[in-house]
Parts: structure tokens; sequence; C-alpha cells
């Protein structure tokens, strides 16, 4: 979880943040499951580095046009 200025990001999976964003405004980005990558470790650590970065990407352009 980020606390955001005046609000919270919740990263979640399906439904799974449903009950805690009831009243929230909602920003779906489609983001890759680095728990599902496979392959060697070299490549997994990949995914996972890949995807935290992304998230990295979105949270700075959403701060950023806000």
């Amino acid at each position: 979880m980020v606390i955001l200025q005046k609000g919270i990001l919740f990263l979640c999976t399906g439904n799974s943040c449903r009950s805690q964003m009831a009243e929230a405004k909602r920003i779906h980005w489609a983001i890759e499951d680095p728990a599902k990558a496979q392959g060697t470790k070299e490549e997994i650590t990949k995914v996972f580095r890949k995807v935290r970065d992304n998230i990295k990407f979105f949270i700075i352009s959403y701060l950023l046009v806000k």
C-alpha cells in the first residue's frame, strides 16, 4: 500500500480490494503477476524487476498528471 497525498493506492489482484475500495476512486492498471513467472532464477528476477519498474512508472505518471 502506498499513501498518496490525500489518498491510498492499493495494489490488488482481481476482487481482493473491492471492500476496501467501495467508495474510492478506481483506476485500473493492467500489470502482470510476477508470481506466475516461469524460467530460470534470472528470468524470474527480470520479470519481478520489470513489474516493479512498471508500478513505479504508473505511480509517477499518475502524480505528475494529477
